[in-house]
């Protein structure tokens, strides 16, 4: 997913297998253009915001909104790993984690600050726990 100046917002590998999220969240709007490779089918569905239950599947989360703000513990199951950026209300990137197998950091800890933004990628889902 882009923004109308070209920055790349979202890009999310699927995976396969165990890997494989269900979904993927993201916010766009009519600047934004989305493309889609390697799959012949996909579902766009609008959703709204629900309460915040304790993991998050791989996309683009708002923090304020999805998730309240305030530090937490992040982690995924075994054998998977994912990736965790966070980003404040302006859009620059302020923390970046890695988690899991590969990493050889079973768990991470964020920093989320009202209406920033944080972004989960390459794991089917993260664990949250708040600190």
């Amino acid at each position: 997913m882009e923004a109308s100046d070209g920055s790349q917002l979202l890009s999310q590998n699927l995976g396969i297998g165990h890997n494989r999220p269900h979904a993927v969240t993201a916010y766009f709007d009519d600047s934004m253009v989305i493309t889609i490779e390697g799959t012949d089918e996909m579902t766009f569905t609008v959703v709204e915001t629900v309460p915040f239950t304790g993991s998050l599947t791989p996309g683009i989360w708002k923090v304020g909104i999805d998730i309240p703000e305030g530090r937490y513990e992040v982690s995924v199951e075994v054998g998977v790993s994912a990736q965790v950026g966070v980003f404040d209300p302006s859009g620059e990137r302020v923390q970046t984690i890695s988690v899991g197998s590969a990493t050889g950091f079973p768990t991470g800890i964020i920093d989320l600050t009202d209406m920033g933004w944080v972004q989960i990628g390459n794991a089917p889902s993260l664990t949250v726990r708040p600190l």
